[in-house]
């Protein structure tokens, strides 16, 4: 499967709040994510041996949120306005990758644009 583009703003002053959808099918249903796990880093490029920020669905980090994987096919994103104000402004690259049984997909990629919140 080929990764979906997805270009992401968001500022340094404001928690990063927003949701993929994963459905499918004619009609349209959505994709149980149960057992699912997703990951992201984000860095300046590709070869960036430094990640700037990164988001998983693990416990330890949450930044990355299933609600309901067998019911919903919902993705969250959960990033607090503390841990925005880290990196600096600029425009990085992301990949979004997903592990369900063992098996990895690179469901997106694109770039991710950290503005400057004027309000601080």
């Amino acid at each position: 499967m080929a990764a979906y583009t997805l270009d992401i703003v968001v500022a340094t002053n404001e928690d990063w709040k927003d949701s993929l959808s994963f459905i499918t099918g004619e009609p349209a249903s959505e994709v149980n994510l149960t057992g699912a796990a997703f990951e992201m880093h984000i860095r300046k490029s590709a070869d960036d041996p430094t990640t700037i920020l990164l988001l998983s669905t693990d416990v330890a980090n949450g930044r990355l949120v299933i609600a309901s994987p067998a019911t919903d096919g919902v993705l969250s994103f959960n990033v607090a306005d503390d841990v925005m104000a880290g990196p600096p402004p600029g425009e990085y690259v992301h990949d979004l990758i997903m592990t369900v049984s063992g098996v990895v997909r690179r469901i997106a990629e694109g770039k991710v644009t950290i503005v400057q919140g004027v309000t601080r």
